[in-house]
């Protein structure tokens, strides 16, 4: 027995749902590295980094050049569009920090998503009758 348009339609939304999940699980990641060592060696696409004032500063595409962090950083919402080029001194450099996945969450969340697609097979190869 097939199960209904209607029904798989629903489940096919709940899957996508449960993937977009698994995508959401990335977050800054601190390195104890050098933040030099840790751009030149690993080339992150986009950094956090937190300045000896305290103060965040967010760069995608970092390179080290001479003594500074260069990247373009993305202007406040109140601020227009556009991205400006910005130079960081590695001095005034207190901490850096990468995107980085939660190993944790990610598994946990892949779990969940396996038993729910198994969940569907296991209806769908039924047909519903085995839940009666």
């Amino acid at each position: 027995m097939q199960m209904p348009a209607a029904t798989s339609s629903r489940h096919a939304r709940w899957l996508m749902l449960g993937l977009a999940l698994q995508g959401c699980t990335a977050g800054w990641r601190a390195e104890q590295a050098a933040p030099a060592q840790v751009i030149r060696e690993h080339g992150p696409t986009e950094v956090q980094i937190k300045r000896t004032d305290g103060s965040y500063v967010y760069l995608r595409d970092p390179a080290v050049t001479l003594d500074s962090i260069v990247g373009w950083e993305a202007p406040e919402w109140s601020e227009g569009s556009g991205l400006t080029r910005r130079a960081i001194a590695l001095d005034d450099v207190s901490r850096l920090a990468v995107r980085g996945a939660d190993m944790t969450v990610s598994a946990f969340l892949g779990v969940l998503l396996g038993i729910g697609v198994w969940s569907l097979a296991f209806l769908a190869a039924c047909g519903g009758d085995c839940l009666e």
